[in-house]
């Protein structure tokens, strides 16, 4: 993961306690940075430390209804994760068969 300095550009490397290999959406909230991996149908959370410079992973959130998610929010106690279904209807712009008959959704999990 890297951190942006947006008034310099300046990007630093953040070590979040793993590789992540399949990272895709990331939320930040407070100093949990939660990593949605699509590939593995989970999602990380690396508690930070108070320079936000490296992290450990802390949790791992996994739903049996997560199919590839790619992106996430949270909302109260509840972190809401977006089911891409990469793997069942892959875009044509990527080279796969889209089928536009398959129902897209928000998957809910509370977060206590």
């Amino acid at each position: 993961m890297h951190s942006v300095n947006a008034a310099t550009g300046v990007t630093t490397t953040i070590n979040v306690g793993g590789p992540l290999p399949d990272n895709d959406g990331l939320v930040l909230r407070g100093d949990k940075l939660y990593v949605v991996e699509n590939l593995s149908n989970q999602i990380s959370v690396s508690k930070l430390n108070n320079a936000w410079d490296s992290g450990v992973v802390s949790d791992i959130i996994i739903d049996s209804k997560y199919i590839d998610p790619t992106s996430a929010a949270i909302k109260g106690n509840m972190i809401y994760a977006v089911n891409s279904k990469f793997s069942i209807s892959f875009p044509r712009s990527l080279g796969g068969v889209y089928d536009p008959t398959i129902p897209y959704e928000v998957v809910g999990v509370n977060l206590e």
